[in-house]
């Protein structure tokens, strides 16, 4: 697991407040980690918050509990597993 950066906290307050406006927690869930991250980057934006690297918002995610797995393929992708998005910020 990637270790938190002092820096990564410096953005906890601002993740704490998106990400329970456009997500919720599903242990069956599962959510493509760049959507996840543009719905938290348009929740901060709408607020008037600055933006949190996409960095930090892996770490910080992965610190709440979410894993992050990888689909290595043609169209590899990454998604969080037990987090759905919500039906207003798909």
């Amino acid at each position: 697991m990637d270790a938190l950066r002092p820096r990564d906290l410096e953005h906890l307050a601002n993740l704490d407040y998106a990400l329970p406006r456009v997500a919720v927690a599903d242990p069956a869930g599962f959510t493509d980690s760049i959507a996840l991250y543009g719905a938290v980057l348009a929740a901060l934006q709408d607020a008037d918050c600055p933006e949190i690297p996409l960095g930090s918002f892996i770490r910080l995610v992965k610190a709440a509990g979410f894993r992050r797995c990888v689909n290595v393929g043609p169209k590899g992708w990454s998604y969080f597993e037990g987090i759905d998005l919500r039906d207003e910020a798909a």
